[in-house]
């Protein structure tokens, strides 16, 4: 199927850029373009539930910052629970 060809392709171009440059690759998937209508490439591959697409490390990392929000991966678990619990 055509859309598995492209999907295939895309997750080669992202992990491309992501190994180069994290922040680029981050850019990339966040950008939102008029062409597609002000949406994003994370967003255009999460309506058509494009799972090898989104499991890429890019999209994970961009998950794991939009779940944890500005919270530093070295923040303690008992400041997290503190903080839910206030």
């Amino acid at each position: 199927m055509l859309h598995r060809e492209f999907e295939s392709i895309a997750v080669g171009v992202l992990n491309q850029c992501y190994q180069i440059d994290k922040q680029l690759a981050h850019m990339l998937l966040t950008r939102e373009l008029e062409i597609w209508g002000s949406r994003t490439l994370f967003m255009i591959a999460d309506e058509a539930a494009q799972m090898d697409f989104m499991e890429q490390s890019g999209c994970q990392t961009h998950l794991n910052k939009s779940w944890t929000g500005r919270m530093a991966a070295h923040t303690p678990t008992w400041k997290v629970f503190a903080q839910i619990v206030l």
